[in-house]
């Protein structure tokens, strides 16, 4: 829902993103992307929708115009988590890897190395100075964010990790 709670956004397999008036029920704008989308979050601000796309790439679109910019990445993005300060956008990657782009200007700040395997869970610590990711892998790892190296790394999990979740006071 957009900051004001007047539009829905919704992303669909159809290649489409989709505004709603909540008030009417009926639509109110529509973008097609190249391939299917695979997820969507709304900036804190309201001002930026977000969508992961097929195609391995990621468009952020200003509302309400959706005007788009694009960052596009080396393995399709099954998902992404915003972190709680808004200004950084973790991908998960297909091939392992994890992208930080930096929310204001859409700019890869770091790319994080380790798991063998599609990345299937992130979570920021509540402070965003953290990231904790599982894999298909069967491994967590604690990523320090400001040196961009896993900090602890837990191996031996019997099957793919595709959940991690932070205590709410960090812990």
């Amino acid at each position: 829902f957009s900051a004001d709670g007047a539009t829905l956004y919704s992303v669909s397999h159809d290649k489409s993103l989709r505004a709603w008036s909540v008030a009417e029920g009926t639509p109110a704008g529509r973008i097609d992307a190249p391939a299917p989308l695979n997820g969507l979050t709304l900036s804190a601000d309201g001002k930026k929708v977000i969508v992961a796309c097929a195609d391995n790439s990621l468009r952020v679109f200003a509302t309400p115009t959706l005007s788009a910019a694009l960052v596009t990445t080396a393995a399709p993005v099954p998902f992404f988590r915003v972190s709680p300060d808004k200004k950084l956008l973790a991908l998960a990657e297909a091939d392992g890897k994890i992208t930080l782009v930096e929310l204001a200007t859409g700019k890869v700040q770091k790319q994080l190395a380790g798991h063998t395997a599609a990345v299937q869970a992130l979570a920021f610590h509540p402070n965003s100075m953290k990231l904790v990711s599982g894999g298909a892998d069967k491994s967590v790892r604690l990523w320090d964010l400001a040196t961009g190296q896993a900090v602890v790394v837990t191996n031996g999990i019997p099957n793919p990790v595709t959940a991690v979740a932070w205590h709410p006071g960090g812990n």
